[in-house]
């Protein structure tokens, strides 16, 4: 009776399989995984009966996975399907008749070793039998343990099948095939379309043609959305379908015009080598259809070098003569020797290779957050339990302040001054004070249980507050629980250690107050009156320091003060020209003086009107300002809304300000027309000539100059026309009701306004 030691390739997989196959099989013919004789016994098993095929059978599915009996069927050389009965079956019907094996095994062996004699030379065969007996043998070890596919699930599914091997006794898992495949993820730079074209080269090497295989391999292969997109379609049984479903959701081909632009705008980093560049820029080229010859123009214009170093790259036919001188152009680039690169982008490449560990990532292991507040590790400063006490300080360990401001700090410790130290912190309650500070005119004197205090009156306190050093000399007095907690300058919080009710005598006035006791570290003074206390009385503050009242009548002023103003009449008021010496001029003055009548303001019908080329607005937004000369710009514009110069205005014209500065240092406040003045026509009143206003002057004795502020304004706009003043501010538009100053036509209607306004020749206008 023969027995599973009889076949070689079966003994020669009971010696090198792994433990837990041979478990495997060891539960499958005894019922139990056994000990360590388990290979022994494997070896001595004769079969199974006949009639217990059934009931193992029906035990074998209910105790037995399928990637169980797939390791089965690889340690006992057998084929098998994906279906668990089937296979059940097929390893039931070997093992009731042993002699099956013979056509499975023993012919394959046979088969093996004719090839093996035929392909091995005579001479050889004899001269070293041992040498090739003992390799064939390690490579079918070295193969059987390639077959053990029970360390992971994916490892559990053979390929093909032996004999469609290019040799009988070679065979490959499936975790070597899919070390070869970069998987597929749809997040990358790897297209579908190579992916596609790396698993049907993989299929021709390998020969795998089964399609069940085949799909296998291939959902192997896929991760993250490809692999849920692949597991949301039903009915996929074979590789096309796959691969069509594959293609309409991931394909990333693009139009010529695209890819041509892309290809263009790719330029060499400095960060990668000639040969990363190449492969990448024919990887984006497979997206689409681009020539060889294109492809390696854009390949040279993407390096940034000068055009008389690349010149050797030019003149490629094909990929493989372009690659040469690829190499070629890149060991020019590496020499030593080799300086003209006057490109400062390449030679950041050029130095790439020794500024590696500059661009390198450092990877940072995950670690606990570290609170800001209290320094320790394991929450963040939001969650921190002790964020009420406010920051800790890490010198001393308190919390309230900060290492910088630590009063034990020897940084912090002020110099000595009228040879008394002054121990007086920056951290206080509502209050901000100097080291030497002079007298202060909030200073009082009070009185507390009949001890004299200095004491700030600090409107801004909510509470009145005394130190404990002016607590104990009140003589410890009870206090009473309290709640209160301080906050001043930095948000440092202060606990109140309780309070007192008592009166307080401040400039002979005694009130009630609550009064309380903080730390001498907290305020830098005996006490600080509060709030709460001054508003039982009437204060006031001057020069002289605060004064405080009781009664509303006693902070009355008896003082008055009246301001007198000396009233004349002018008919008894006389003219007084002593100093003018000719007697007739004299007289002609005071005649002058006494006749002048003030007379009613000149006014003429003169209205500037505008006459633009078209009808088209013209409009621009408005100019950026500081904050400064938006204050400005804002108390101009409100000056002129008082005088009514301008109006609010919602014209389709606008023109932005400029905010010029004086020789003075004043501002000026300008509207750019000149988009409005290229369409305004001119105006054709003849403006006055330099040499003939100074012909005028001739025989003349005494001149004078009269430079109107703000002369413009004098001449009205025409309603009509005020749309086309309009400017725009930072706060909003508006129009001039008299002529702005900007407009190309507004010297000559401010020269008409005064031509008919003069009644004679003594003015020249200008």
């Amino acid at each position: 009776m023969s027995t599973l030691n009889d076949y070689p390739k079966i003994s020669q997989s009971l010696k090198s399989s792994s433990t837990n196959n041979i478990k495997i099989l060891h539960r499958l013919i005894f019922g139990e995984n056994g000990d360590r004789k388990n290979r022994s016994r494997l070896r001595e098993f004769s079969g199974f009966p006949t009639d217990f095929v059934e009931e193992t059978k029906t035990k074998i599915i209910k105790e037995f996975t399928l990637k169980e009996l797939i390791a089965v069927c690889n340690l006992l050389h057998l084929e098998f399907t994906t279906a668990l009965e089937s296979c059940c079956d097929i390893i039931l019907t070997h093992l009731c008749d042993l002699t099956l094996f013979k056509s499975t095994v023993l012919n394959s062996g046979s088969e093996s070793d004719l090839e093996l004699n035929e392909k091995s030379p005579p001479e050889n065969h004899h001269s070293q039998p041992i040498t090739s007996d003992s390799a064939s043998n390690d490579l079918r070890s070295e193969n059987m343990k390639s077959l053990d596919l029970n360390d992971s699930a994916q490892n559990l599914l053979p390929l093909f099948d032996k004999q469609n091997t290019c040799n009988s006794f070679l065979s490959f898992n499936l975790r070597d095939l899919l070390e070869l495949v970069k998987p597929f993820t749809s997040r990358d730079s790897y297209s579908i379309e190579t992916f596609i074209s790396d698993i049907e080269d993989m299929f021709r090497l390998y020969q795998i043609t089964n399609p069940i295989h085949q799909i296998i391999f291939v959902k192997k292969c896929l991760k993250g959305p490809a692999e849920n997109l692949i597991r949301s379609i039903r009915g996929i049984t074979n590789w096309s379908q796959m691969k069509e479903h594959l293609l309409n959701e991931f394909s990333d081909r693009i139009n010529s015009a695209q890819l041509h632009n892309m290809m263009q705008a790719r330029r060499l980093k400095p960060t990668e080598t000639l040969q990363e560049y190449f492969l990448t820029m024919r990887d984006l080229a497979h997206k689409g259809a681009v020539d060889d010859s294109s492809l390696i123009d854009y390949i040279i214009d993407g390096i940034p070098d000068s055009s008389n170093n690349k010149i050797i790259l030019y003149g490629s036919k094909t990929l493989s003569e372009f690659k040469d001188k690829l190499k070629i152009y890149e060991t020019l680039l590496n020499s030593k020797h080799n300086k003209q690169f006057p490109d400062k982008r390449f030679r950041d490449y050029e130095n790439s290779t020794s500024n590696q560990h500059r661009i390198e990532h450092k990877r940072f292991t995950n670690q606990q957050p570290i609170c800001y507040l209290c320094g320790l590790k394991g929450h963040k400063s939001t969650l921190c339990p002790n964020k009420e006490r406010g920051k800790k300080c890490y010198g001393c360990k308190n919390f309230g302040h900060v290492q910088a401001e630590c009063p034990k700090n020897s940084r912090n410790i002020t110099p000595i001054t009228n040879h008394k130290i002054n121990t007086q912190v920056d951290r206080t309650v509502n209050s901000i004070s100097i080291l030497t500070p002079p007298k202060n005119l909030m200073h009082v004197e009070i009185t507390i249980s009949k001890i004299p205090i200095t004491a700030l009156c600090d409107t801004g306190s909510q509470a009145t507050i005394i130190n404990e050093k002016t607590y104990q000399k009140l003589g410890y007095p009870t206090l009473s629980p309290s709640q209160c907690t301080f906050s001043g300058i930095g948000r440092d919080r202060v606990e109140s250690k309780g309070y007192l009710k008592n009166f307080i005598t401040i400039q002979n006035t005694a009130l009630p107050a609550k009064i309380h006791v903080v730390n001498d570290e907290t305020i830098p003074l005996d006490a600080i009156i509060g709030i709460d206390f001054l508003q039982q009385t009437k204060f006031t503050f001057g020069r002289d320091g605060i004064r405080i009242f009781r009664d509303v009548d006693e902070c009355k002023n008896d003082d008055v003060l009246v301001n007198f103003a000396n009233l004349f009449d002018e008919q008894q008021c006389k003219l007084d020209l002593p100093h003018i010496s000719n007697s007739k001029i004299r007289n002609d003055v005071e005649q002058l003086v006494n006749s002048y009548k003030p007379k009613k303001i000149y006014d003429t019908d003169l209205k500037m009107t505008i006459l633009l080329s078209d009808d088209i607005p013209v409009s621009q937004r408005s100019r950026r300002l500081p904050f400064v000369e938006q204050k400005i710009v804002e108390n101009q514009i409100q000056e002129w809304l008082n005088t009514n110069i301008i109006k609010p205005s919602c014209s389709d014209y606008a023109a932005p300000i400029v905010l010029c500065k004086k020789k003075n240092g004043e501002h000026r406040l300008c509207v750019d027309y000149r988009n409005l003045n290229r369409k305004m026509i001119k105006d054709k009143f003849p403006l006055p000539l330099i040499e003939e206003v100074l012909d005028k002057l001739e025989n003349s004795k005494v001149y004078t100059s009269l430079d109107l502020k703000n002369g413009f304004f004098h001449v009205p706009m025409d309603p009509n026309s005020t749309k086309y003043t309009s400017f725009v501010t930072h706060e909003g538009q508006y129009e001039f009701l008299r002529v702005p100053f900007g407009l190309s036509n507004s010297q000559v209607y401010s020269n008409d306004l005064f031509t008919l306004s003069s009644e004679n020749s003594y003015v020249t206008t200008f």
